[in-house]
């Protein structure tokens, strides 16, 4: 085995120690005598059977044997101790044969182990601090003893790092970006410190409900409609433990792969209004906004009185409303082109088929979950139900076309 410059120098390399040292027993087949909570006794070696203590062939006639052919010392008195096995009766020498044999796999056995346990203790003097071989390791000691005083201080100081861990991830928690931009990065710091987490036992690691929740509450702001969707689709799934850590990060880690490269289709060529839920794309067809909300300008005044009287009526008072359209379109269209209901890139809350179902085009597959969430953003924000009341009332005045 190679060394991996695995060190015990004090109490704060136990966890890398000693996990090196457990995969080294284990692949000696020896860590079953070194584990603290196993039962099984440290090896000893075996003794060999004795021909003294088996039926002679020449025993007194009073002397008793068992049913094995094996005697005490104490049952060969008045006859003459075997010395080789042509001195033994033919149960004698059955019965010796067949504890030799026994010996001999045992012997075999306790040698590989001995060997194999020599080669561990070897390493641990080699990689731990001379200083604390002198202190904490009794030169007599067996392995199992050298590692319960190395692991009692082991595990003290990794109290502490449990605590350490818990700071550390909630401090993290807190941190989360406000933009996207930093967003993947913070994801993959997230899983090392939840992994680190679940080793120390830190409890908001190891309760899924726990982690997930906190994790969802973090990236809310940066990412509403992925978290409003976990949130009513994946948190039974999490606290069955069904879903691991690890999947909930990779989701995320996709979902923002998906919107950037969504975001780089070029203005005019718009496609879907809505984020990627569980694979499926809410559609929407390409449109321009400006082309949606404005309509057609009307021809020029043939007279060239764009001024005189009447132009608060007919030509003129239309003209002026479309003027009001332009410029609250283009107010929507400034503001970033993100609706305000389902959160998504490239349009207006006007032009929201979730919002607006008439509006969407025939054969458009509308997402239950999308849904779901832009009907609790209308219900739950005074602002947008104001707004799409308003936008319902202005449709209902307007002509059909």
């Amino acid at each position: 085995m190679t060394d991996n410059a695995v060190y015990y120098n004090e109490a704060k390399d136990w966890e890398d120690w000693q996990m090196e040292f457990r995969k080294r027993a284990e692949g000696e087949d020896v860590w079953q005598y070194i584990e603290p909570s196993s039962d099984l006794p440290w090896p000893q070696e075996p003794t060999p059977p004795h021909i003294a203590d088996y039926q002679s062939n020449t025993i007194h006639a009073n002397t008793e044997s068992n049913s094995s052919g094996r005697l005490g010392r104490s049952q060969t008195t008045g006859s003459a101790v075997p010395q080789g096995l042509g001195d033994l009766s033919d149960a004698g020498r059955l019965s010796f044969q067949q504890h030799w044999n026994e010996y001999t796999v045992a012997i075999r056995r306790y040698e590989t182990i001995k060997k194999s346990l020599r080669t561990l203790r070897e390493w641990v003097l080699k990689t731990v601090n001379k200083s604390i071989q002198k202190t904490d390791l009794p030169p007599n000691g067996n392995l199992n003893k050298w590692y319960a005083i190395l692991a009692q201080s082991g595990e003290e100081y990794a109290s502490h790092r449990m605590e350490d861990a818990r700071i550390a991830f909630k401090n993290h928690l807190r941190l989360a970006p406000k933009k996207e931009a930093g967003l993947e990065k913070w994801i993959v710091r997230w899983k090392e410190l939840m992994a680190e987490g679940q080793r120390q036992g830190v409890p908001e690691t190891t309760e899924p409900r726990a982690w997930a929740l906190d994790f969802v509450n973090a990236v809310e702001e940066t990412a509403p409609l992925w978290a409003s969707n976990y949130r009513l689709n994946k948190l039974d799934a999490v606290n069955n433990r069904e879903v691991s850590y690890r999947e909930v990060a990779t989701n995320l880690l996709r979902e923002i792969a998906n919107r950037r490269n969504r975001s780089a289709v070029p203005r005019g060529s718009y496609k879907a209004g809505f984020l990627t839920l569980h694979g499926q794309q809410a559609d929407q067809d390409d449109m321009d906004q400006d082309d949606r909300d404005t309509q057609p300008p009307e021809p020029a005044n043939p007279r060239g009185k764009a001024g005189s009287k009447g132009s608060n009526s007919g030509r003129g008072g239309k003209k002026t409303d479309q003027k009001r359209k332009r410029k609250e379109s283009d107010a929507e269209t400034e503001s970033g082109r993100r609706c305000k209901a389902c959160l998504a890139p490239g349009h207006s809350i006007s032009s929201c088929f979730y919002v607006f179902p008439e509006k969407a085009p025939e054969g458009f597959r509308f997402n239950e979950a999308a849904a779901r969430f832009v009907k609790i953003q209308i219900e739950s924000d005074t602002a947008i139900k104001e707004e799409v009341n308003r936008l319902s009332k202005k449709a209902k005045l307007e002509p059909d076309d």
